[in-house]
């Protein structure tokens, strides 16, 4: 108890010195000293239990529409496209023996007075099972499993650019009824024999692919970013045409996840940023302004890089930040505790100043010298 006397911060201060100390201390003002402590980690956990556990992310977005592009390694930034066939009640068809994929890797570089001139690479497709899409990372969902979904097969896809710039490099998947290209004719052996499947299957058939969406979630502290891949689909017709323009985007989070200081880490993730498509009838006759005349392709999924960024940062409150925000209502129930304590610690103090005024007359003039020596 005798230790609560030396930690007593409301002590007070007199003229003259009383119990041989120029402060006034006592055990109550310890207690009170030790009581006001408590209540500060009290109120400071409290208070600051959110920030503390890092549930109060610090945020922003921005979009920045025009930035200088390099070519990237679709492999090392992860952009995948999947794509199968199904049915019309969603069952997976595997096509290798009804239509004909055709995807292409085109590099195209300008060239004055003539535009782009433009480079075509044949590309292999597979199941995503069997390419490099098996080792996605966790935060990429997709509810179908990879051995349902056809990916691209080659890893040194260089992408980037568009068709206003000195170089664009785009994937086109294309999907055809005849094998080269050629106008369908049922009685072709090269054509697929389409008509006769579909009334096996007694259904239409679609082509559906899967494109990313990149999900930011502030409060999630291990994977604030999330892939998650939606679908698109489309019903085939032979006297129809439809291409479809899907634009990736680059995505940057730039995350701190420190409270004592800054450590920003940057991490990038590409995700759509529109998808518009342009249809076209197929007529029987040929067309002398379309290149679409006299074939049997009646889809193409084009995939171009989109020249905008946009930019997410995240960070949490610092440590000092914290306890500055608590200080004023710690500052408060000082004033006020302070205030009680020493009202309370006067009155004690007058009381004793009065005893030791008024002695007891009874007692010896050498007792009373003793204690006036001892005070």
């Amino acid at each position: 108890m005798k230790f609560l006397k030396y930690v007593d911060f409301f002590s007070i201060k007199f003229n003259f010195y009383i119990c041989n100390q120029s402060h006034y201390k006592n055990i109550f003002g310890g207690i009170m000293t030790t009581f006001y402590i408590f209540i500060c980690i009290f109120i400071f956990f409290v208070f600051s239990s959110d920030d503390l556990n890092k549930l109060n992310p610090i945020t922003t977005k921005s979009e920045i529409p025009e930035i200088e592009r390099q070519l990237v390694n679709m492999k090392n930034s992860k952009i995948w496209i999947p794509f199968r066939m199904v049915n019309y009640e969603n069952k997976f068809i595997d096509h290798r023996d009804i239509l004909y994929v055709v995807p292409y890797y085109i590099e195209g570089r300008f060239i004055d007075k003539i535009g782009m001139n433009l480079t075509y690479h044949l590309l292999n497709y597979k199941l995503c099972n069997e390419t490099i899409m098996i080792n996605k990372p966790s935060n990429y969902r997709i509810d179908v499993p990879l051995n349902q979904l056809f990916c691209i097969d080659r890893d040194d896809i260089l992408f980037g650019g568009n068709w206003n710039d000195q170089f664009i490099n785009y994937i086109e998947i294309n999907l055809y009824l005849c094998r080269e290209g050629i106008a369908y004719n049922s009685s072709d052996p090269r054509c697929s024999k389409l008509d006769k499947y579909l009334k096996t299957l007694n259904s239409s058939l679609l082509i559906d692919f899967y494109y990313p969406i990149v999900q930011f979630e502030p409060t999630n502290l291990e994977t604030p970013i999330k892939i998650i891949y939606k679908n698109y689909f489309y019903r085939l017709n032979s006297f129809s045409y439809k291409v479809q323009k899907l634009y990736i985007q680059e995505n940057i989070l730039s995350d701190d996840r420190n409270i004592l200081g800054s450590n920003y880490k940057n991490s990038s993730y590409w995700g759509m940023s529109y998808l518009y498509s342009d249809d076209y009838f197929l007529s029987s006759e040929y067309d002398s302004i379309s290149n679409n005349s006299n074939n049997s392709r009646v889809f193409a999924l084009n995939i171009y890089m989109d020249s905008g960024l946009i930019h997410y940062t995240r960070s949490f409150k610092k440590l000092f930040f914290i306890i500055s925000d608590v200080c004023p209502i710690l500052r408060i129930i000082l004033y006020f505790l302070k205030k009680i304590t020493k009202h309370i610690k006067m009155s004690l103090t007058k009381r004793k100043l009065t005893c030791l005024i008024f002695e007891n007359r009874k007692i010896k003039p050498k007792k009373i010298f003793y204690k006036k020596w001892m005070l």
